[in-house]
């Protein structure tokens, strides 16, 4: 009879410790996350393109036509796309989808790295999600 007075309390125990630890879980998710609009260029891996470092920009227009690449090699036009660029705001995560008008803007680096930055209709795709170009 003991024995069975002890696993009752030991269940009570358990049932409430886990009760605790969903409120505090279920409290977690109900947090608004703060997310701060930055620059495409000042985002994850992007940040490490610099400027003075970028050989060639390929931008690469996808439509339902087909792809239309041009390349741009002198420093002005470089810069004026990195400028560009470096305007849009990397906004909130969305589950839309476009597959008829993508524009993918490769950069070749002076070290031979490469980064690739797409712009779906109007929303960034970095690794392999959705975020609003603002």
């Amino acid at each position: 009879m003991k024995s069975i007075k002890k696993i009752i309390v030991l269940l009570i125990f358990a049932l409430l410790i886990c009760g605790c630890n969903n409120e505090e879980i279920e409290e977690k998710k109900e947090e608004p996350v703060p997310k701060e609009e930055i620059s495409i260029m000042e985002y994850g891996k992007y940040k490490d393109i610099k400027l003075e470092d970028i050989e060639s920009i390929k931008i690469i227009k996808y439509t339902v036509g087909g792809d239309n690449p041009t390349e741009y090699n002198d420093f002005d036009s470089i810069k004026a796309i990195y400028d560009k660029l470096a305007a849009y705001k990397v906004g909130e995560e969305t589950e839309m989808v476009c597959e008829d008008n993508t524009t993918s803007y490769v950069f070749n680096m002076k070290n031979g790295d490469k980064y690739s930055i797409s712009i779906e209709c109007n929303w960034f795709v970095i690794d392999g999600k959705r975020y609003l170009v603002k």
